[in-house]
């Protein structure tokens, strides 16, 4: 859990922007990997990918897919807060974990966020919330997009919500997904 609603600005320039994100492939099934980030009331945060709640691993490893916790992603808020969230992948809630994105406790109307790609004036190109990407018989991926009484300004190519993707195969477990 991180909390950085005390500061007024917080910027960001990474590869994956990743909250509650499983790193590498692991043998131990007890792990089950969850996080709760809160940013600042101006945030921007420029990555090829920002993930919350994934439990696929990164560049293609391969072991143990455990179930994941929740994670969370809360914007920054009160009194017109301004967040910019550009990457060319947004992912909430991939796997078995499931991955929210909100507005922090106490948003008002003039508070927002802008979702565009990583060049920050193109469309983001795959934006994807509760999407089913291995197959196992446990573990119920999902997620929530909400924005509440916030503005939203978002350019999107493809948005996926509750979506069996490749790699899925056929197990009775169903993803979902609210935007």
């Amino acid at each position: 859990t991180a909390n950085m609603s005390g500061l007024s600005h917080f910027n960001a320039t990474v590869d994956i922007f990743g909250v509650g994100r499983k790193g590498t492939a692991s043998t131990n099934p007890s792990r089950q990997q969850a996080g709760d980030l809160t940013l600042a009331k101006n945030s921007t945060i420029t990555a090829n990918e920002v993930s919350v709640g994934s439990t696929t691993h990164i560049n293609g490893t391969t072991g143990t897919h455990n179930n994941g916790g929740t994670s969370t992603l809360n914007l920054g808020s009160g009194g017109g807060a301004v967040n910019n969230l550009y990457a060319d992948r947004m992912s909430f809630g991939i796997g078995k974990a499931t991955g929210n994105m909100n507005f922090a406790a106490g948003v008002v109307g003039t508070d927002s966020v802008e979702i565009r790609g990583k060049n920050t004036t193109g469309a983001v190109g795959t934006f994807e919330i509760g999407v089913r990407n291995m197959s196992s018989s446990s573990g119920i991926p999902g997620g929530t997009v909400n924005f509440g009484t916030g503005k939203v300004d978002a350019l999107i190519t493809n948005l996926n919500v509750g979506q069996w993707a490749n790699g899925a195969g056929t197990s009775g477990v169903n993803p979902t997904g609210t935007f």
